[in-house]
Parts: C-alpha cells; sequence; structure tokens
C-alpha cells in the first residue's frame, strides 16, 4: 500500500481484505494497513464508510455523485454520517455544499445541529421482550439495545425497567464511567454496538456474549442465569453471580446479567451484599426478560 494513494482506493484497499474477515482479525488487519499507509486505523475504517456511501450516490443520485466525488474524504464522511439518520437531510447538505463550499468546521456545526434535531427512536422496554421462543442471547441483546451506543439512554432503558429501581449514588457521582481514560474525541461519539457470541477467551470467564463498538473493541459482557431448581439454590448463588459480574467489570465497561424472570430478579434486589453491589453499581445490571 503506498502512502501516496488516494483515500478511495485506501478504503478499497481497507474493503478488500476486510471482506472475509472475522471481528478478532478485523483489529489486525487496520493495524496493519495503518502502519503501510500511515493512518490512523479509526481514520481507514471511516474510509471504508464514506467509500460506500459514495458507491451508494453512484448508484442512486449520479448526478450528485459527481459532485462527491470531488470532495475530500473529510467532507464526504460528515455527509456519510448524517445519512444513517436523516437520508434527506444529507442529501440536501450535500446538494448545498455543491453550489455554495463551507469550511469544513461549519459543516461540521450544521451536522451537529441537524443529529440533535432528528427524532430519536423510542427504545423498547426490557420487560416486553419475547420469553418464548427465547432467541438466542446475542440477537435478544441486538435486537434490545439496536441503534446507536448512547450510554446515558442505555442507562435510562435500564432504570425504566422496573419502577422500583433506584440509581446508586456511584452513577450520578461518575458521569464518565464508560468512558476509558484514553479515548479520543472520535471514540466518544455514539457508536453502533454488536452483541456477538464470546470466543474461547470469553466463554472461560462464563460470559454469553460480548458486545464490540465499531473499533472492534469489547465494551460489555453479559451472562445469563438459567432457571433453578429450588429458590434456596438461587439464593444462596446469587452474591456469587452478582460478584461474578462485579469481576467482569475490569475488562468491560458495562456487565448485564440476564435473570430468567420476575421473581430471580426480586432474589437477587436482596442479595445481602450492601449498597456497594447493588443493582446498576459500577454498571453491573441484572434484569429478566419476558413478563
Amino acid at each position: 500500500m503506498s502512502r501516496g494513494q488516494s483515500w478511495q482506493d485506501l478504503a478499497r484497499t481497507a474493503a478488500s481484505r476486510l471482506q472475509d474477515a472475522s471481528h478478532g482479525e478485523r483489529r489486525q488487519i487496520l493495524e496493519q494497513l495503518a502502519s503501510e499507509s500511515g493512518h490512523e486505523p479509526s481514520t481507514l475504517r471511516s474510509m471504508v464508510k464514506t467509500l460506500g456511501y459514495l458507491n451508494h450516490l453512484r448508484n442512486n443520485d449520479p448526478a450528485l455523485a459527481e459532485h462527491a466525488e470531488r470532495c475530500s474524504h473529510a467532507f464526504l464522511s460528515v455527509f456519510e454520517r448524517w445519512s444513517h439518520y436523516d437520508p434527506a437531510g444529507a442529501r440536501e447538505a450535500l446538494l448545498d455544499h455543491s453550489k455554495n463550499p463551507v469550511l469544513l468546521r461549519a459543516l461540521v456545526a450544521r451536522e451537529k445541529v441537524a443529529r440533535r434535531a432528528a427524532p430519536q427512536p423510542a427504545p423498547d422496554d426490557l420487560a416486553v421482550l419475547p420469553a418464548s421462543p427465547r432467541p438466542d442471547l446475542p440477537g435478544l441483546l441486538n435486537q434490545t439495545f439496536s441503534g446507536v451506543w448512547e450510554r446515558e439512554p442505555l442507562r435510562g432503558i435500564l432504570q425504566r425497567q422496573r419502577s422500583q429501581w433506584q440509581t446508586p449514588p456511584s452513577l450520578e457521582d461518575a458521569s464518565d464511567a464508560y468512558r476509558r481514560s484514553s479515548a479520543g474525541l472520535e471514540q466518544l461519539r455514539p457508536q453502533r454496538l454488536e452483541w456477538i457470541k464470546p470466543n474461547e477467551l470469553w466463554r472461560r470467564r462464563r460470559v454469553t456474549a460480548v458486545a464490540l463498538d465499531d473499533t472492534w473493541t469489547p465494551v460489555a459482557a453479559a451472562f445469563e442465569v438459567k432457571a433453578h431448581a429450588s429458590w434456596k439454590l438461587l439464593r444462596d448463588r446469587a452474591p456469587e453471580l452478582i460478584l461474578r459480574g462485579h469481576g467482569l467489570r475490569s475488562a468491560v465497561d458495562l456487565v448485564l446479567i440476564i435473570l430468567p424472570d420476575v421473581s430471580a430478579a426480586e432474589v437477587f434486589d436482596r442479595a445481602e451484599l450492601g449498597p456497594e453491589y447493588a443493582n446498576g453499581s459500577h454498571d453491573v445490571w441484572w434484569f429478566y426478560c419476558g413478563s
């Protein structure tokens, strides 16, 4: 890969190498491409997405694609991001830009205003998730937390699922609970999550599903608690399972413990571990699926 390649050529090369790669391989491929091209892996990933947007314009709006072809990656990536939540608005903005070009700073500001004004789909409450037939857990979680990975809204979903939940002080005090200290500005933007079945390393930690962000970095983990033969056995195990969830927090930003029913959730609520281990404390949550 030549360092003098256009962004479109770089994106085609990256897309070709990533096409049949697994999640684990993609990160390595991007890092290798970054060392060859001099661009950051996140920039290369953005180039691939932007090329997809440009190809969409070529197929569906050739006249506008002619202008898009002349845009730099930095400019066109703004329109690509815009198109996810407001395709018509993104097209209008790109058309305006073709007639009256603006500075990148002004375009980014306009897109930010449009994003804030765009209607947000109301997330499904967890209580209405199907209880039977039960989908696989990654599919269930992808369905539940569809859309962008917004930390505060996700918290709101979890808190609304049962009205008696209280937000522990630790969550209110730690407004940046999910932010990694090394995260850059790009990483702090809303991202899309994909819950997948765990690899061998995660299975050893008894994780049922792991969520990856746009950089294929593990961000959240979930494990499922099966129905127990007796409530006494579940009462005995609940503290151990909650502590297991807190142990996983050293590796991810959020842990979900999926319980079989409301009675199991009540057993977990009564586990005598103190407020430090209440539901939601340190972003370890438990909830049940179905009614």
